[in-house]
């Protein structure tokens, strides 16, 4: 077996004494450079394929990173038009000022400020007694009516039976004065006989145009028809409204919650005298919350109703809720205020205005309640995709083409 050089143990050293000690411990230089040598050779072929593949890597990673910028850039082009957002944005519902239809003094308040409340909850009650009082007195009036109209009745049968007496009589003295008539063309009775006749046929006349004047006097005042019933007449319409009124007032001594809601600050207490249309608690309802977006008015080109939207309220981070665009302002924030722009006059600076828009709040059971006025921001999503840019779309349809020339040699011809 023949060893290799490296192997070959070198011979010993025969000189004597510490220089051949340290001959002999010296290695071979033959035999270390022989290995380093063949790994020489063999280091840069092994390092040709780690160089290609970082230098594949190297132009992949050039090559990519602006591919992915203009891929993100175009994707914004496309997406960033889509979506409308702002955070000036507020939770919004109904509010009532609540308030006496009827004056005087208050006697009982049963709620609380902060206090939640259904429709028709008694909110506060007004001293009844003066009230109570005057419907009485209405009331009484009203029967007062209704006799006096039955007593007109009476006295309209009392006059009609009085004409007709009276013109019994009248037709009595014509037959009368036409028999002295015929008795006086004899020479049978006295001429003062004839005066007389003639004297009560006048009488009788005037009796029965008197009568038929006083059942007319009557009539009118039972509105030209004696048996209609009470209702018709004005004078009791008059009464029993007045009734009305009185105990339409007796029930406004109570005054109940127009809606379902929570009772803001109450500031009144029993002793306080409310007057009439004086808002003295606040009602905000419950039912019904919507949201309220302030929206420039450059945002609003492609925002229309039934849009979705997301919406996100400070006061709970992490939850989210969807709302739908319901309607628009008729006019933007700044024409509402106290003290609208004039822009006529002076120097001019335009301002981009903000117009209203409102959201309907789809909520879910186990929600966090939304209380008015709570800070929210607000993206809605449009739908709207902006066209590619002229240069992206040549590109597009370059490389469309390209890859549509190369599938189409990769088929079989058609036979």
């Amino acid at each position: 077996m023949r060893l290799p050089a490296s192997r070959i143990p070198a011979p010993p050293f025969r000189g004597g004494g510490e220089t051949g000690r340290v001959a002999a411990a010296m290695p071979d230089p033959a035999a270390d450079t022989a290995p380093a040598a063949r790994r020489a050779r063999r280091a840069p072929i092994a390092r040709r394929p780690a160089r290609r593949a970082r230098a594949l890597l190297r132009v992949l990673l050039l090559a990519a990173a602006p591919a992915a910028g203009a891929w993100a850039g175009l994707h914004y082009w496309v997406e960033g038009a889509r979506f409308v957002s702002t955070d000036n944005a507020y939770i919004r519902a109904d509010k009532v000022a609540v308030a006496a239809e009827v004056e005087g003094r208050v006697v009982e308040v049963p709620v609380s400020t902060n206090d939640e409340v259904p429709w028709g909850e008694v909110l506060f009650r007004i001293d009844d007694e003066p009230f109570r009082i005057a419907l009485a007195e209405a009331e009484a009036r009203l029967v007062m009516v209704r006799t006096e109209i039955a007593a007109l009745r009476s006295e309209y049968r009392h006059k009609a039976e009085r004409l007709a007496l009276a013109r019994t009589g009248e037709r009595y003295f014509e037959a009368e004065f036409a028999r002295q008539s015929a008795l006086a063309e004899r020479g049978v009775v006295p001429a003062a006989r004839i005066d007389e006749a003639r004297h009560d046929l006048d009488t009788a006349r005037r009796e029965a145009a008197v009568a038929e004047r006083e059942l007319g006097v009557v009539l009118a005042r039972l509105g030209g028809d004696p048996g209609a019933p009470d209702e018709a007449f004005a004078r009791f319409e008059n009464a029993r409204a007045y009734r009305d009124r009185m105990a339409l007032d007796l029930r406004n001594t109570v005054v109940r919650a127009p809606a379902d809601g929570v009772v803001g600050r109450v500031a009144l207490r029993p002793g306080t005298f409310v007057k009439v249309g004086e808002p003295v608690i606040g009602l905000v309802e419950t039912a019904g919350i919507w949201l309220e977006a302030n929206l420039k008015e450059s945002d609003l080109t492609h925002v229309a109703l039934g849009q979705r939207a997301a919406v996100k309220v400070d006061a709970y981070p992490g939850r989210e809720w969807t709302a739908e665009v319901t309607s628009f302002s008729p006019a933007t924030g700044a024409e509402f205020s106290l003290l609208p722009p004039q822009n006529a006059t002076g120097n001019w600076v335009k301002v981009i205005q903000r117009v209203p828009v409102r959201f309907r709040i789809a909520t879910r059971p186990g929600d966090p309640p939304l209380r008015v006025g709570m800070s929210a921001a607000v993206s809605i999503d449009t739908g709207y995709e902006r066209p590619l840019p002229r240069f992206a779309a040549s590109a597009a349809a370059w490389l469309d083409g390209l890859l549509g020339r190369a599938a189409a040699g990769g088929r079989p011809a058609a036979p």
